[in-house]
């Protein structure tokens, strides 16, 4: 499998075309929201060609990929998000063909084509904007199917897909970018690319809700692991000064409601001084044993950079995740090298 890609922070969009970005996190109850917790990342886009956007994926020919948006208003011939190719050509869009109307649309090499018709949505709700995928880049069994739905109570608004298209100018997706709202401010959660359906896809955003067991080394409180100052969110961090230094954190136990998880991913913003170490290895410590990210370790750079570390099995098992991936005692940490 390929490891899925999910953002509820504003690590998960280092690209930014203007404007802060910073972030809340609440608990919620009731209708698809029950027993999950909700990361919203606020951003400033005062304009509907102002963008946040994903870093660079393993380029999918079929998968699924979506985002949850709050919108008030939207103006008709704007879009709402574009998914590009591992070249950097756009090849689906989410369109605006009327007011608050949402059409999905490919790249058929010349021109944009419609998916089925539109959906119209009332003002002031989250709503869940999916796309699924199939045998991107074949010229006869290209496959797509458009969703929208209303978030606080799952209720489909639009289902739309076409099956034997020409998608042999569509591709791939590598990454996605989503625009303005023509607000002042714009929120997004939950957005996610991935193998499989994303009809049911959720993502559970946590923050940290208390010190881990590695939490002697260093200086700062778990608090500080956040985006929350909109003017400077980097005023407030950990500092780990030495080799051999590492601190851990967990969070409040998590409910999937029954459903499979797909893989376990930290966001983080980090960098290193102008002396002393360059290095470090983000970690989970499940049962006292802490499990190293691949690509450990990591060599930073003395400018803050958005990271991203997904651990798509259980480490101490080698299987699926399961049970530890809900549990309070998973812990995540970063150790410096």
């Amino acid at each position: 499998m390929t490891a899925p890609f999910v953002a509820s922070s504003p690590s998960g969009f280092p690209v930014r075309s203007a404007g802060w970005a910073s972030t809340i996190f609440w608990n919620t109850s009731g209708g698809a929201l029950s027993a999950r917790s909700a990361r919203t990342v606020f951003f400033s886009l005062p304009s509907y060609t102002d963008y946040i956007e994903s870093p660079v994926q393993t380029a999918r020919t079929s998968g699924a990929s979506g985002v949850s948006r709050s919108i008030t208003t939207f103006a008709s011939g704007n879009t709402l998000r574009e998914w590009y190719n591992a070249g950097g050509t756009a090849v689906l869009r989410i369109q605006a063909i009327g007011t608050r109307q949402f059409q999905l649309q490919y790249w058929n090499g010349s021109g944009w084509t419609a998916v089925g018709a539109g959906g119209t949505i009332t003002t002031g709700s989250l709503y869940r904007f999916t796309v699924e995928f199939s045998n991107l880049g074949n010229a006869s069994t290209g496959a797509l199917r458009f969703m929208i739905f209303r978030d606080s109570t799952d209720i489909v608004e639009l289902d739309v897909s076409a099956t034997g298209l020409n998608l042999s100018a569509c591709t791939d997706i590598a990454k996605f970018r989503d625009y303005g709202t023509g607000s002042t401010i714009d929120t997004l959660t939950e957005a996610f690319l991935k193998d499989g359906s994303g009809a049911s896809a959720y993502c559970y955003g946590s923050v940290p809700t208390a010190a881990g067991t590695d939490n002697t080394d260093g200086t700062g409180a778990y608090t500080a692991v956040d985006d929350g100052n909109v003017t400077n969110p980097d005023s407030d961090v950990i500092s780990l000064p030495a080799s051999g230094n590492k601190r851990s954190y967990k969070t409040a136990a998590r409910n999937f409601s029954g459903r499979a998880c797909k893989g376990v991913t930290r966001e983080i913003r980090m960098r290193c001084g102008a002396t002393g170490p360059t290095q470090v290895k983000p970690y989970l410590l499940i049962g006292g044993t802490r499990y190293y990210h691949a690509s450990s370790p990591v060599t930073l750079t003395t400018i803050f950079v958005d990271y991203q570390f997904t651990w798509e099995l259980d480490p101490s098992t080698g299987a699926a995740w399961a049970a530890n991936a809900e549990s309070a005692n998973l812990e995540w940490g970063v150790e410096v090298v």
